[in-house]
């Protein structure tokens, strides 16, 4: 009996951890996913790619493994898990390494903000100030 018990238990998945799961449906709007916890939980599509996807389609597909966060196991709707978040704890740790070794990174700008930029560098956001831009006054950053 006790070896059927713990068979049947469930693993031990944490919140605020990463954990690897496999992708078992897609549709525009999200992508469920199974971490081994009692219930396949949805990802919506702002949680799977920064900036945001047209479609959870251009993201993932069926039988993909991702590592996802684990915001929530609990509460009204269920489970709340990020790729997103996940991707950043990934992209932070590459991002030090980069640092300390002096390299140089390509950011994709993403907005023009009273300012300064936002730019998008493997997922990560961040901003820019003007006076960073150019060795001269920049009157508009549009251009």
């Amino acid at each position: 009996m006790e070896e059927l018990l713990a068979q049947e238990s469930l693993p031990d998945i944490q919140e605020r951890t990463t954990v690897k799961g496999k992708v078992i449906q897609v549709n525009r709007d999200e992508a469920y996913v199974d971490i081994g916890y009692k219930q396949e939980i949805a990802i919506p599509k702002r949680e799977l790619a920064y900036p945001a996807p047209e479609s959870a389609e251009d993201v993932v597909k069926v039988g993909d493994v991702i590592d996802v966060y684990v915001v929530s196991l609990g509460g009204d709707n269920g489970g709340i898990l990020s790729k997103v978040k996940a991707d950043r704890m990934v992209a932070w740790t590459e991002m030090e390494k980069k640092k300390e070794s002096g390299e140089t990174v390509q950011a994709n700008i993403t907005q023009v903000v009273k300012g300064g930029l936002v730019a998008s560098v493997d997922g990560l956001r961040g901003f820019i100030p003007a006076s960073q831009m150019e060795l001269h006054f920049v009157k508009d950053l549009s251009i």
